[in-house]
């Protein structure tokens, strides 16, 4: 059963996010137009290369022209390469003002950035200081007049997320705080559920085994059944507690024998012959 979404996520969260975003969309933007500049720039320094070697040949050809005297053509061609000259003044003059141009967007996108990602150090800042202060009121659990102040999915979904962090005495603090003030939630199975995972991750395997077995007692239409039961199968086989092992590993096969748990736990039970 996949983790339910939660839909009651801060606004400053998700603001936070939207900042991300238009932060790599603005430095891919910013990328864009540098490369789009060193393209310009180069071609710019190729035109004034072309530009400087005619000048050159235009200062040749008059020089020849006045020594020798007896060439006609080389005036038609002094002509041809000092209209050369006039259109390639003209590139470099366009070429430059487009550089201009660029560098300028460049410079604004680079104030936009560094505005963005000031912005975005600000909110992961505040970001810290909520998490601070969640783990020091020991899970988001805070009562008032009312009861609890959490809807029932966000109060699972911040115990989740420190179970996926890897924080899992918070977790197990955090769920089974969201046991006793949702007691009727649909949710309760998926909470004992992973009660027992984070158990089995601190390696108190007897505590975990608990767990797994009252997902399978106490709610065995859950969708957490079939987990449990093969869970249950690994953890007695991590202790070398072999015979209940293959007993667990068997009831998937039997039981749910169509389930994703089912070839796993046929491979167990193979390798324990």
């Amino acid at each position: 059963m996949s983790v339910p979404l939660n839909k009651d996520v801060p606004m400053w969260r998700l603001t936070a996010l939207c900042a991300v975003l238009s932060g790599c969309a603005l430095q891919s933007n910013l990328v864009d137009i540098e490369e789009h500049l060193a393209r310009m720039e180069q071609r710019q320094r190729g035109i004034e290369g072309r530009l400087n070697q005619t000048e050159k040949n235009v200062k040749g050809l008059a020089s020849l022209e006045q020594t020798s005297g007896e060439i006609p053509d080389m005036v038609i061609r002094v002509d041809g390469l000092e209209t050369a000259i006039q259109v390639l003044t003209g590139q470099v003059d366009e070429g430059r003002h487009l550089t201009s141009n660029l560098a300028k967007q460049v410079e604004d996108l680079r104030f936009q950035n560094g505005k963005l990602l000031s912005k975005l150090a600000s909110l992961e800042a505040r970001f810290a200081t909520v998490e601070e202060k969640e783990e020091s009121a020991g899970g988001p659990f805070q009562e008032d007049a009312n009861g609890p102040a959490l809807t029932p999915t966000v109060a699972y979904n911040l115990s989740y997320n420190d179970y996926v962090k890897g924080n899992y005495d918070l977790a197990i603090s955090g769920f089974f705080n969201f046991i006793q003030y949702y007691p009727k939630s649909t949710l309760i199975s998926e909470a004992v559920y992973w009660i027992a995972e984070s158990f089995y991750h601190k390696k108190s395997y007897m505590k975990a085994i608990e767990f797994y077995e009252k997902v399978e007692k106490e709610h065995p239409k859950a969708g957490k059944i079939v987990p449990a039961l093969l869970k249950q199968g690994l953890v007695y086989a991590d202790m070398g507690d072999l015979p209940k092992a293959r007993l667990y590993f068997k009831k998937v096969l039997e039981q749910y024998p169509n389930s994703n748990e089912a070839s796993l736990a046929k491979e167990k039970l193979a390798k324990l012959g």
